[in-house]
């Protein structure tokens, strides 16, 4: 038979080109077992597995995994034995839950699941040596998302309270990132935190879609709004709703500034939005630009209590 290429869809992301962006990145592939020891599996997962096996090669291969964090991190200590400070590594691979449905059998989705450990950047003489934080791997996990994920924060047994978040999409959790909780740097013997990272994959497959805009005749117009609300009221929120409300000649709104301090009420903070005007048609006037602007501050006080600054 003839030789024929299998393309997949526009719309399709493959494997490879996801492997791809996270060795730009500096991540390796790795390969771990399926089997892991019963007290990793307790420490790591958010739902620890119960699928024992009856017949283990050893008891540090007792259970079947719900999360590929266990094997991440044998892998990580396995290097740091061996002097290697800097790991970044991702995996491919099923994971094992119990069974949901009344055939018994277990689900086993895919995921992709990774760990970077180390510095920002390599040592070299002109950068200073900073330890990766959740904000590097929070831009990797980022690139590998599709259209419309956002994330939140999250409660996860293994990870640090203020260093993690949960990914969604459509309106489901897809997956999880964040710094692994310090009370497990003792069972690892490790001297900082590593980074980890765990997505289902088959959202990862969706592919972005272009769509055509026209070529704007005018200039963007910027707005500044600082909006001082809670504390404990998160920015992603605030910002979701200010793009929203957005009318359609709103280009685009962007936080700039997060700042508590001087001339701010304690337990409160002031984020600042940079809103960008554009219309497509025609120049806005001021009385529009104003309109606007009163509109997404109206949103932001009905719905959080937020006050100019």
């Amino acid at each position: 038979a003839p030789l024929r290429a299998i393309h997949l869809p526009e719309r399709e992301r493959s494997r490879q080109t996801v492997a791809q962006r996270l060795q730009a990145r500096g991540f390796q592939e790795v390969i771990t077992y399926s089997f892991v020891p019963p007290e990793g599996e307790q420490r790591l997962a958010m739902q620890p597995s119960i699928l024992n096996l009856l017949n283990p090669l050893s008891q540090d291969l007792a259970v079947m995994r719900s999360t590929l964090s266990v094997g991440l991190m044998e892998t990580l200590v396995f290097n740091l034995k061996r002097k290697q400070e800097q790991v970044r590594i991702f995996e491919w691979g099923r994971c094992f839950l119990p069974a949901r449905d009344t055939d018994g059998l277990c689900a086993q989705p895919l995921r992709l699941g990774g760990l970077w450990y180390g510095t920002r950047f390599p040592e070299q003489w002109g950068i200073e040596s900073e330890s990766a934080d959740f904000f590097d791997l929070k831009g990797v996990v980022e690139e590998l998302l599709p259209s419309g994920a956002s994330f939140v924060s999250t409660q996860h047994p293994a990870l640090h309270p203020g260093r993690s978040a949960e990914v969604w999409w459509n309106g489901q959790s897809i997956g999880w990132l964040g710094e692994l909780h310090p009370r497990l740097g003792p069972s690892y013997d490790l001297s900082r935190m590593p980074l980890l990272f765990e997505l289902e994959w088959i959202p990862l497959t969706r592919e972005s879609w272009p769509e055509y805009g026209p070529t704007p005749r005018f200039q963007p117009v910027r707005r500044d709004l600082a909006l001082v609300v809670e504390e404990s009221i998160p920015a992603m929120t605030l910002w979701d709703a200010l793009r929203a409300a957005a009318p359609k000649n709103v280009a685009d709104i962007l936080l700039f500034d997060v700042y508590q301090g001087a001339g701010v009420e304690e337990g409160k903070k002031s984020l600042a939005f940079c809103v960008k005007i554009q219309d497509t048609e025609r120049s806005s006037t001021e009385g529009e630009l104003e309109q606007i602007c009163q509109e997404l501050i109206g949103v932001a006080e009905r719905r959080f209590g937020a006050v100019l600054r």
